[in-house]
Order: C-alpha cells, then structure tokens, then sequence
C-alpha cells in the first residue's frame, strides 16, 4: 500500500513538474 502511494505521488510530481518546464519553455520563445 504505501508502495503503491509512493509511486502516485512520484508521478504526480514528474507529471506538475514537466508541465511547469513546458510552460517556462513556451513563456522563453
């Protein structure tokens, strides 16, 4: 159970990570 949580959480942040990137990305050009 907590493994399973673990993983959630991990790909939440990967997921609110790589959207902030892109949105920094597109603000650059």
């Amino acid at each position: 159970m907590a493994m399973a949580m673990m993983a959630a959480t991990g790909k939440v942040r990967n997921f609110l990570t790589d959207t902030i990137e892109g949105l920094e990305l597109k603000r650059k050009e």
